[in-house]
């Protein structure tokens, strides 16, 4: 059975290729609430005010992730002094600004510096110096976020994060700010969520990167307390997105960011990279960062506004029934090309959508494994029911309720999210927060003691209240090395060794 929206389908196929590509890849963190610098001189602010061509669901889901954001404590607002207020689309910068109450920008610092701008903004003689750097940097600033490196090692990466020096500072800030809420618009017309624009967000993976990559090279230049600054500000930055902005495509940005930072945390912990008084000052600011939000969240927020927009839009098109059911055989159904959505009941349309939807967030929002398991098959073969039925069994024109409620829930299956991958995404968030503060607290230990911990245990209570399990419930796996080092393990989302398998969901931190 196919519908009429086909254009559902592909945004949630795209949606879930980005989230099955990210399970691969090492994510946890809330910005905490610590004062954070003045405003840049030449900020100016002003009341945010909303369009009034926003309503139904538009409306409301901005009012609602606006709430009592003032413009002086959102994160968004420094970003934009970061990215400049082309970040925006043209057709859309008006609106955003006044909804996030920008007035106008500082003069300095200036917006941040790409790849490209930063290669024209070159004289012919550095240009000659850099030479085929210039042209490596994105692969240079891969590599400069997996490890530490030396200013020689990349002779572009240097100057180019230079460039940007005061943007990544100003990047720091806005990871201090304690709420994070982004103008959500669109293009479309009507505006519709699933195209709602999100290029300021879209930023920030890379935003993130550079600071990362700033961090590995403050920790070879011995700057372990700057370095750590930058990493942290990446979680925070992280989970300020994944907390202002509930949807799917926001907190999968969110993951990204994270991982990056705690890729780069662990690599200098294995390094030695962090003395002892570094990773307690670590310990002290990841511990003031709550993790980031489960699924449950944006499916029960964003991904439930997306659905009941997607309604609302199919209720504003007087088409008939018949361009909504696409079957191979229609002239089956003559009812249905000559009777119009305009006779659908639409109480019934969005109340089976919600619950469709308040299905998926009860089995989300599970945390006993056997039971959510269990949900998530009766969730499979809910959805194998609605997608192989004969739908001339569920579709009847004398029924006017019956109808309604199956488009209802024809809309919600067809934008239900991938729930298991979304579990296996908090399983790898938390495991990543779990596996640096145990790190963390080692080290730590370690210089208090001269040696590290015989068990885990022996962290608690002095740096570590709890400690945390593995993702089945049982220990982390903790080896004492014959060299005088220890090694935790972790079987990972799937919960199996894959040690030799191509897929290798473990994690692994060595400490020396």
């Amino acid at each position: 059975m196919m519908i009429r929206n086909s254009l559902l389908l592909l945004c949630r196929l795209q949606r879930c290729l980005l989230l099955g590509s990210l399970l691969l890849v090492p994510a946890a963190s809330r910005a905490d609430e610590s004062k954070s610098a003045p405003l840049p001189k030449g900020l100016l602010l002003k009341q945010p005010v909303m369009p009034d061509s926003l309503n139904d669901t538009m409306r409301s889901v901005n009012e609602r992730l606006s709430q009592d954001v003032a413009p002086s404590d959102n994160a968004a607002v420094l970003l934009v002094q970061v990215c400049g207020e082309d970040v925006f689309d043209p057709v859309l910068k008006a609106d955003s600004l006044a909804m996030l109450g920008i007035a106008s920008l500082a003069p300095s610092p200036a917006p941040f510096v790409y790849f490209q701008q930063f290669a024209d903004s070159l004289g012919p003689d550095e240009k000659a110096t850099l030479g085929h750097d210039l042209d490596a940097l994105p692969l240079h600033l891969a590599t400069a976020i997996v490890r530490p490196w030396k200013q020689d090692e990349y002779p572009a990466l240097l100057p180019f994060l230079e460039a940007n020096r005061h943007s990544l500072d100003l990047l720091v800030e806005a990871s201090r700010k304690p709420k994070y809420y982004a103008p959500v618009l669109s293009e479309a017309e009507p505006p519709q969520l699933l195209s709602m624009s999100v290029t300021l967000e879209r930023r920030l993976p890379f935003l993130v990167r550079c600071l990362s990559a700033r961090a590995m090279l403050r920790v070879t230049e011995q700057k372990g307390d700057q370095a750590i600054e930058d990493l942290v500000a990446c979680q925070r930055l992280a989970v300020l997105l994944a907390t202002g902005s509930p949807f799917d495509v926001s907190a999968i940005k969110a993951h990204q960011m994270e991982g990056v930072a705690f890729q780069a945390s662990t690599t200098v912990l294995q390094a030695g990279g962090f003395t002892g008084a570094e990773a307690k000052n670590y310990l002290a600011k990841l511990k003031e960062i709550k993790p980031l939000p489960p699924a449950a969240i944006a499916a029960d927020v964003g991904e439930r506004a997306v659905l009941r927009r997607q309604i609302e839009l199919l209720k504003l098109e007087d088409s008939t029934l018949g361009a909504f059911f696409e079957f191979p055989d229609t002239a089956k159904f003559p009812k249905l090309e000559q009777l119009r959505l305009s006779v659908a009941d639409w109480d019934q349309v969005f109340a089976r959508a919600n619950e469709v939807q308040d299905e998926v967030v009860k089995a989300l929002s599970t945390k006993e494994r056997d039971v959510q398991s269990q949900l998530f098959t009766a969730l499979d073969e809910a959805y194998a029911a609605w997608d192989e039925q004969n739908a001339a069994n569920r579709i009847t024109t004398e029924d006017l309720k019956k109808l309604s409620r199956f488009i209802g829930e024809t809309m919600a299956m067809s934008l239900r999210p991938r729930y298991r991958q979304l579990r296996q995404l908090d399983d790898r968030a938390q495991l990543r927060r779990d596996l640096l503060l145990l790190s963390l607290s080692a080290v730590s230990y370690r210089a208090d003691h001269q040696a590290y911990p015989a068990t885990l245990a022996d962290l608690t209570p002095e740096y570590l209240e709890i400690v945390p399990r593995d993702a089945n419930g049982e220990p982390f796996r903790y080896d004492r090395l014959s060299a005088g080092g220890v090694r935790l393990v972790s079987l990972g989302s799937n919960l199996e060794n894959d040690a030799g398998l191509s897929f290798n969901d473990d994690i692994v931190i060595a400490l020396p």
